[in-house]
């Protein structure tokens, strides 16, 4: 094979973006072409090695592009501008609960120190965990979006989320959730 001749998967990937095909979310590439994501990963890379595509998982634009179209998708009256929280977790959710606070931060242009605490109060509620990644029901077609916007509000600190004696995942206020509830004249 020479320097610029092409696999199986490689080819794949370049017919799906000669026929306007995004590369930016290799999970849903892979699914489309027929490939494991690790497989469609290496294809990339070869692609890329090879000077016939240029792609960089971590330009922080693409990132935050996908990140608020997906947060648009679980809620189309979000404001991406106003719920870093929510881009906070969307990021957690796709570039996994290891994700650095310091790279999460970078890509959204806030502080370090606001994602590690979100995070923390999201690993506190078994809402991501490094061993086991996610916790959540988002794409359940009756819950998820509130169960998205509860587990926003746990990383804001407004609720916390425990497990009750039956070993069920329960949500609550906190005192802070408890204050803002009572500002809004709710309580």
């Amino acid at each position: 094979m020479s320097e610029r001749e092409t696999n199986d998967v490689e080819d794949k990937v370049l017919r799906f973006m000669y026929e306007g095909g995004d590369i930016g979310d290799t999970s849903a590439l892979a699914v489309t072409i027929g490939e494991s994501v690790e497989t469609t990963n290496d294809a990339i890379e070869g692609l890329t090695r090879k000077g016939l595509i240029e792609y960089d998982p971590d330009d922080d634009e693409t990132w935050r592009d996908r990140l608020e179209t997906a947060l648009r998708a679980l809620d189309e009256t979000a404001d991406p501008k106003k719920d870093k929280t929510a881009l906070i977790l969307l990021a957690l959710h796709f570039m996994g609960p290891t994700a650095s606070a310091g790279r999460i931060a970078r890509l959204l242009q806030i502080e370090d120190s606001r994602v590690a605490v979100v995070k923390g109060r999201l690993a506190a509620g078994g809402i991501i965990s490094p061993e086991s990644g996610f916790d959540v029901q988002w794409m359940d077609e009756e819950a998820g979006g509130i169960a998205f916007w509860m587990d926003v509000n746990v990383g804001d600190g407004y609720m916390e989320r425990n497990k009750n004696a039956e070993g069920a995942w329960v949500y609550s206020l906190t005192t802070r959730g408890e204050g803002f509830v009572e500002g809004l004249g709710i309580l």
